[in-house]
């Protein structure tokens, strides 16, 4: 049995006691290294989700310069705590809704008003919607609503016609891709040819969907002759609103200082 006072059990436990201590000490530089670690981790990741963010702002409106970009916005990188800067998401959406409700008005005037048959700003109106909204189905149902409003003043009509009528002023939405560097040409392009396939598929329905004409081949071509007067005005009313509204929205854009620059979101 070793005494109390024995030199050996002293040193025995002074060795613990410094075992003890250098893994205390351990344990707290381990953890203090861990800590700033991760520090470093979050500050990394929080670098690259704005260095992403960046890039996919820059390769957006490198790519789509005519298109308004008002949804994503970038929020610069801030420290924990800090409050959060006011974001001009408000205001641009207040103009996007601006702007819808005007497409919708003159959708809806301008079929009110004495006009030539099919002399309508619908597919000019797809065709704008196309380019300025983000999203085709803001375009959409911009015309749809125009159509259905001023539907509802003039009068419904057969429901297969009238839904054919409505999927066919839609048809400049397919080209959004083709629409990505906007010109005159390509405006045109896609307003006639939208205008061509207005004219195929609604008469295709009348014949298909109403009693107007017999059904057989005959019938159907009995219809397309009886559509070509119309399909002039067609083609005018598209280039004719087509002009207007990216004429007027230009001369806007120029003169109006501040004005969102429209680019693909």
């Amino acid at each position: 049995m070793v005494a109390d006072d024995d030199p050996r059990h002293r040193h025995r436990y002074q060795r613990r006691i410094i075992i003890l201590y250098q893994a205390g000490w351990l344990r707290s530089a381990v953890g203090e290294q861990v800590s700033r670690a991760s520090s470093v981790i979050e500050r990394a990741c929080s670098l690259r989700r704005c260095a992403a963010s960046l890039k996919d702002m820059s390769t957006s409106q490198a790519r789509w310069p005519l298109r308004l970009r008002y949804d994503g916005i970038i929020r610069p990188c801030r420290p924990s705590g800090a409050p959060e800067p006011m974001s001009p998401t408000n205001s641009q959406r207040r103009t996007l809704l601006g702007v819808a409700a005007t497409l919708v008005v003159l959708c809806v005037v301008a079929r009110l008003l004495p006009h030539p048959p099919n002399f309508a700003p619908a597919t000019a109106v797809a065709l704008f919607g196309c380019v300025f909204f983000s999203r085709r189905w803001h375009a959409g149902a911009v015309v749809v609503l125009g159509m259905i409003v001023s539907d509802w003043f003039i009068g419904f009509y057969d429901t297969g016609v009238m839904l054919t009528v409505y999927a066919s002023l839609l048809m400049p939405l397919v080209a959004q891709r083709f629409l990505g560097k906007s010109n005159a040409v390509r405006l045109g392009t896609v307003a006639v040819v939208s205008g061509v396939g207005f004219y195929l598929t609604t008469n295709a329905a009348v014949w298909f969907f109403t009693n107007a004409y017999p059904p057989t081949l005959d019938g159907l071509a009995a219809s397309y002759l009886a559509g070509l007067p119309f399909l002039k005005w067609t083609l005018l009313g598209n280039v004719f609103y087509t002009a207007v509204l990216f004429g007027t929205y230009g001369i806007v854009r120029r003169s109006v200082a501040g004005i969102a620059q429209p680019a693909r979101a």
